[in-house]
């Protein structure tokens, strides 16, 4: 007669093991089993994989062991399971999970419906090894997408708030998705949307939760639940939402998206000053928080912008106030050798560099008819930048020049400056005087000069050198003066 039974209930009863495995060799072709409340024998625990282990071999289709003292443990996966199984609850009081963080579950099942949801006012731990843990299953999957036919899963209570990206991996069937927490329980305190991507759930479970709001990514998913089956509903009632411009756009979708979810009512809404809004006055404010916001983003905006443009200025400022000094140090870079793999520094072959204003015609001519004749003769070898610089670049030829040459004989006249060749040529020599520590440059008064007028940087140096600046006299004191200075390398 007990063959034909189609469900055995061994509630409230004293059992072990050994007791279910004799029911079982009796009834091996009951489909519906209940062990709920069962009063075991002091000491003795169930572990969920060796119960299962005794109903490989049976016709079962259903299993409840709710309110037992049952344990989940890691030494005992889900490999040999029952292959008729469609149904699994073990929701009670005592299920208490061991170093759980993943069920493996044979592929060979035909589980439509698995509920390892935890009683939310329970605690209990098992302790081993000398550990302590909650419950927090992070993955439900098996060999080979063994889950394909699974179309309830509820882990409320037991999910960890860690859960990973494959999580649900293969359930592509399940419909019904349970993962309520309760407050200090694996409460969760974010979602990924990529949990939900290859499902096509009916009802989502994420109340009691810790949630301060679902990302764009999510609410757009639960529109494609939606979309694919106008039943569609999500449950997040009693989650921490925050009315703060973090989620001011998950709140829109909220607001515009009221068909997504149930019972609005009870859900509240935390401000900055930890107040808390009703559904009804979030959709007031919302408004409100929406310009605030937008405030807030442009301010950062224009802030940021300003500061990253005082920036470029203060980096503009530093270069341009050391720019000669930084072209000089570039050339005088590109005038080093390497030989032999020992540095060697560039010998200058040529006596003096002449820089001068080119566009005064009294001056050009004391240089052609005065000047160079004079050179000449004392057989002292210039470079003369009209003449010499055969165009293109011309900052590269002034560096050439001056740290190719012994001397900088510059012709001071009060429109010298005004051409910014004849500028970079002078702080080029400055810096120059300052590598060799000697005297580069020969500065020549040729006409009456007002110091203020001239660059900062020149004025400054030649204020502190007028004890050696000559002044243009075609008379022998000056000749024997000018070539004292270009012959004077110290």
């Amino acid at each position: 007669m007990g063959s034909t039974l189609s469900g055995l209930n061994l509630d409230k009863t004293n059992l072990t093991l050994q007791h279910i495995l004799d029911a079982i060799q009796l009834f091996k072709t009951v489909q519906e089993f209940s062990l709920q409340e069962i009063r075991q024998v002091p000491g003795a625990r169930f572990y969920l994989g060796k119960v299962l282990e005794l109903f490989v071999e049976t016709e079962i289709k259903s299993l409840t062991l709710s309110g037992n003292n049952i344990i989940l443990d890691l030494t005992f996966d889900f490999k040999k399971f029952p292959p008729k199984l469609e149904t699994l609850v073990t929701e009670g009081d005592d299920l208490i999970i061991s170093f759980i963080d993943a069920l493996r579950i044979s592929p060979e099942n035909s589980l439509k419906k698995l509920d390892f949801k935890r009683a939310p006012n329970k605690q209990k731990v098992f302790i081993s090894h000398q550990n302590k843990t909650h419950s927090n299953i992070k993955r439900v999957n098996s060999e080979s997408n063994g889950l394909s036919n699974l179309e309830v899963l509820d882990i409320s209570y037991s999910f960890s708030k860690y859960g990973s990206e494959d999580l649900l991996e293969g359930m592509t069937n399940l419909r019904v998705l349970g993962l309520s927490g309760t407050e200090g329980r694996n409460s969760l305190t974010y979602f990924e949307a990529s949990l939900l991507r290859h499902l096509n759930l009916m009802y989502l479970d994420l109340a009691f939760n810790r949630l301060p709001g679902l990302s764009v990514e999510m609410w757009k998913e639960l529109k494609r639940f939606r979309f694919n089956n106008p039943k569609f509903r999500v449950q997040l009632s009693y989650n921490d939402f925050q009315f703060i411009c973090t989620y001011v756009q998950s709140l829109h979708f909220m607001v515009t998206n009221t068909q997504l979810y149930t019972y609005a009512y009870d859900m509240m809404f935390r401000k900055e000053d930890n107040k808390y809004l009703n559904y009804t006055e979030m959709v007031a404010q919302l408004p409100i928080l929406t310009k605030n916001c937008l405030i807030k983003e442009n301010f950062g905006y224009v802030l940021t912008l300003f500061f990253t443009h005082l920036l470029c200025l203060l980096v503009l400022a530093v270069f341009f106030h050391y720019r000669w000094k930084l072209r000089y140090l570039y050339f005088i870079g590109q005038r080093r050798l390497h030989i032999g793999g020992r540095l060697v520094n560039y010998n200058p072959q040529v006596d003096v560099f002449i820089t001068y204003d080119e566009g005064e015609p009294r001056i050009r001519q004391i240089v052609r008819n005065v000047i160079l004749p004079f050179l000449r003769e004392k057989n002292i070898s210039y470079i003369l930048g009209e003449v010499d610089f055969p165009g293109g670049d011309m900052v590269s030829h002034i560096s050439g020049a001056i740290t190719g040459t012994r001397k900088t004989l510059v012709l001071l006249s009060e429109d010298l400056f005004l051409d910014h060749y004849r500028e970079y040529e002078m702080n080029l020599a400055i810096m120059r005087e300052f590598n060799v520590r000697g005297q580069v440059i020969v500065p020549v008064f040729v006409e009456r000069v007002d110091l203020n007028t001239y660059p900062p940087e020149v004025e400054t140096y030649l204020r502190n050198q007028l004890y050696r600046c000559l002044v243009y006299r075609n008379n022998q004191t000056f000749w024997t003066l000018l070539l004292h200075a270009i012959g004077n390398d110290t």
